[in-house]
């Protein structure tokens, strides 16, 4: 599972070989949550409002790279 970044202590990784739709997760604290790449949408968990400006922030410049990690780390 590959760390994207780390921001403030906000961990955004996507797992390898992990399920459709193209999506990264966050462990921020002791929350966890997932994020749709492409929509942004918050999937599943949840983030205090620091630690979600921050996210949606840092994806909204950088939802490019996020789709490349995600494509890369398919199976081939």
């Amino acid at each position: 599972m590959p760390t994207v970044i780390i921001i403030d202590g906000i961990r955004i990784e996507i797992y390898t070989d992990d399920h459709p739709p193209p999506h990264f997760h966050v462990k921020a604290g002791g929350m966890r949550a997932k994020f749709d790449i492409s929509t942004g949408e918050l999937l599943q968990g949840s983030l205090d409002k620091r630690s979600m400006r921050k996210v949606r922030q840092w994806m909204r410049f950088n939802g490019d790279l996020l789709m490349q990690v995600w494509i890369s780390s398919r199976p081939r």
